[in-house]
């Protein structure tokens, strides 16, 4: 990781909603995730080593079966700072 990466943790059934992050990468560490974002037809189920840059169009939601790490790389420093703002959801009890 360098200083503009940054890993988050989502619990099982956790969800996290990440708004305008264009050319962020999203890597799985451990675990699994299912990605889907704005304006893309596809959904993205990755487990660990598996990646995907957002497009940035709008929302992006990632949530997991069983947990898992997830880290995030920005593109540049700018994006670090909307990095900050994501909403990590907890599983509903």
């Amino acid at each position: 990781m360098n200083g503009l990466d940054r890993q988050v943790t989502l619990e099982k059934g956790g969800i996290l909603r990440i708004d305008g992050t264009r050319g962020m990468k999203v890597r799985v560490e451990d675990g699994c995730a299912w990605l889907t974002q704005d304006r893309d037809t596809a959904d993205y189920v990755m487990q660990a080593g598996d990646g995907v840059e957002l497009n940035g169009k709008g929302t992006t939601l990632v949530t997991t079966f069983d947990g898992c790490r997830l880290t995030f790389v920005a593109p540049r420093a700018s994006a670090l700072s909307r990095l900050m703002g994501f909403r990590n959801y907890p599983a509903a009890a």
